[in-house]
């Protein structure tokens, strides 16, 4: 099959050949993901183009980069070893408020001349400002653009070898809750949670994984990166709860397909059924010479440093990466 053919993900398979591409959701495969995740492990960097064009139309889906295939989709503030060691969720929220506390005085007069002040912007704009300068909190870092993540994933060597770029479809989160908004009494969701809270549930409810697109001027990183984030108010990775919400999620696809009305409408559906899950996982293996013609693709495509972070920070990175790889 020749490159140009490729316009669904059986086209991909049979594009890539055998033993190019391991997916857990073949039959016979022995999986050892949870319910709702599938994952595929592509040998060949260059795999990654027609197989991300496959997903062209998923306009919203969201999209993460790690820079090794056993890094868990977890907040960096649950893996603190102060909170990993408090016994209870009251301990846990206390020390969340804290670190939010402590981030909001240290930023006073630190963000422009022109900036409001941070007592009118709403808790997620200003947890989210932190997390794109490094600070630890319950909020993870997704785009909209594949290619950037590929970035995040590759900026950094490791000898791991295996990088993994993550898929998230977020339309079916959302629709799955936006129909069930309206619970019985009783019900875990006819408490509605704080829409801008920070703290967190001790169960993985359906409600405790959120997204949150800021909107202020002070975050130009994040306007640049396409970014989004998911905002975790349960002590779980994002693993986690798929696993735990998914069969919900699965009813909702199946019920909306009962009821769809046009073809495109039952195709749409029924692929989103039949996918398996709500994330993807593809990871990809690398050598050290892959990852530097990896950036060097992206920077074509003027993804890098400079136009990711733009600012004195992000021109100093790119001019070092500039250094380290020879016709960068």
């Amino acid at each position: 099959m020749d490159y140009w053919d490729v316009h669904s993900y059986q086209d991909f398979r049979r594009f890539a050949g055998d033993g190019m591409v391991l997916d857990s959701r073949d039959e016979g495969t022995v999986s050892h993901t949870r319910e709702g995740i599938a994952t595929i492990t592509l040998k060949n960097w260059r795999l990654l183009e027609p197989l991300l064009y496959t997903m062209v139309e998923m306009s919203h889906a969201l999209f993460r980069g790690v820079e090794r295939s056993n890094y868990a989709l977890t907040p960096s503030i649950f893996r603190r070893y102060a909170f990993q060691h408090m016994p209870t969720i009251e301990e846990k929220n206390a020390y969340i408020e804290s670190c939010y506390n402590h981030f909001l005085q240290a930023i006073r007069g630190r963000r422009g001349p022109l900036s409001k002040p941070v007592e009118t912007y709403r808790k997620f704009e200003i947890w989210s400002l932190g997390r794109h300068y490094g600070v630890s909190n319950t909020m993870l870092d997704w785009s909209r653009s594949p290619y950037v993540c590929l970035f995040f994933a590759f900026a950094h060597w490791d000898d791991d070898g295996v990088r993994s770029l993550y898929c998230l479809k977020q339309n079916v989160i959302v629709a799955a809750r936006d129909k069930t908004s309206m619970t019985e009494p009783g019900s875990e969701e006819s408490e509605r949670p704080e829409e801008d809270g920070i703290l967190l549930f001790d169960a993985p409810r359906y409600d405790s994984l959120l997204f949150y697109t800021p909107l202020s001027d002070d975050n130009f990183r994040m306007i640049n990166q396409q970014g989004i984030f998911t905002v975790s108010r349960s002590p779980h990775s994002v693993e986690e709860w798929v696993s735990h919400n998914y069969a919900r999620v699965r009813q909702h696809l199946e019920e909306a397909l009962e009821r769809a009305t046009s073809r495109r409408a039952e195709e749409r559906l029924a692929l989103d059924i039949n996918s398996g899950g709500i994330l993807l996982k593809v990871n990809i293996e690398t050598s050290r010479e892959d990852r530097k013609q990896i950036l060097r693709a992206l920077n074509r495509m003027n993804i890098n440093y400079a136009s990711l972070f733009p600012d004195v920070e992000g021109a100093s990175l790119y001019a070092d990466m500039q250094g380290d790889i020879l016709h960068y």
